[in-house]
């Protein structure tokens, strides 16, 4: 969209270059939690909360840090405060977007 000399985002697209929120957790809950890749990471399935989960395992097996920005016990209150998720690799300090997180994890369900 134009405004003037401006050009402004749509929602949705600022939520693709800066990430977005409930959406993307969702995705890579989806993914992580389905049946047929639930059991390769077990270990990290420790806590009340699926975020935490999926955070320890992005940090402890794939090197990224990773902050959602959920709230305690997403499933009863998840993610109200719209703060898009941050993504950073660990061993070269880029941030990394939503999409190439999934990637990665896709890669290592093979």
């Amino acid at each position: 969209m134009k405004f003037g000399n401006e050009l402004i985002m749509e929602l949705d697209q600022l939520d693709q270059v800066s990430g977005g929120t409930y959406h993307e957790y969702r995705e890579l809950s989806d993914f992580m939690y389905d049946v047929k890749n639930c059991g390769k990471w077990k270990k990290h399935q420790t806590h009340l909360d699926r975020e935490d989960d999926i955070v320890d395992y992005l940090r402890e097996e794939m090197g990224i840090k990773a902050n959602l920005h959920g709230g305690f016990l997403d499933f009863i209150n998840p993610f109200t405060k719209g703060i898009p998720a941050e993504y950073t690799d660990m061993k070269t300090g880029k941030a990394l977007s939503h999409q190439e997180v999934l990637s990665r994890v896709k890669a290592r369900f093979k």
